[in-house]
């Protein structure tokens, strides 16, 4: 009786210690799964630091490139003729005194209508005011004209024009005579109106 005590005892005993590794096997398990679970979580994490971190020092470059075009935005502000002095009246006059000076001979001048860049929902922008002028001119009248727009202390912009040979007047013309050029160009500067 003895040894079937004891063998019901050895079997209890392997049976509490089967019971025991098993229930530690699940704590292991379950504890290595939360372990993995955590590790996956923890690397999405320092993923998304170091993409916020890269969206971070994007944004302080963005921020050093956005003061920097306010800077030079401030700066071609200042070199633009005021509103009150940069209107279409005042650009004709402008444009009628150095051809003047240069002695052109004007045949046309007109009046370019073009749009701003702004809006006035917005309080401000840009407004492009442009002529065309038609004339005639020797090469050292149209250089001096030219000089003349560049030497203007504001912004004053040359966007387009053709030179040719005048067909009227040649005959007449001395042998040394410097030749009349017809001459058509479009004169434009800007202005800026307020905002932001």
């Amino acid at each position: 009786m003895n040894s079937n005590k004891e063998v019901k005892q050895a079997i209890l005993f392997f049976a509490v210690c089967a019971l025991g590794a098993l229930v530690a096997y699940y704590f292991v398990y379950t504890a290595q799964e939360e372990k993995a679970r955590l590790e996956a979580e923890i690397a999405t994490v320092d993923a998304s630091i170091a993409d916020l971190k890269v969206r971070v020092s994007k944004r302080e470059e963005l921020e050093s490139q956005l003061r920097n075009i306010k800077e030079s935005l401030s700066q071609f502000i200042t070199i633009l003729p005021s509103p009150l002095v940069a209107t279409e009246e005042r650009l004709y006059e402008l444009i009628a005194e150095k051809t003047k000076r240069a002695q052109f001979k004007i045949d046309d001048i007109q009046i370019i209508n073009r749009k701003g860049t702004g809006s006035k929902k917005k309080g401000g922008g840009f407004q492009e005011l442009s002529v065309k002028v038609q004339a005639e001119a020797t090469y050292e009248q149209f250089l001096k004209f030219l000089n003349s727009l560049e030497a203007h202390e504001t912004f004053l912009a040359v966007k387009e024009f053709t030179v040719t040979p005048s067909r009227q007047g040649t005959d007449d013309l001395a042998e040394n005579a410097p030749l009349p050029l017809n001459i058509s160009l479009s004169v434009s500067t800007y202005r800026y109106e307020g905002g932001k």
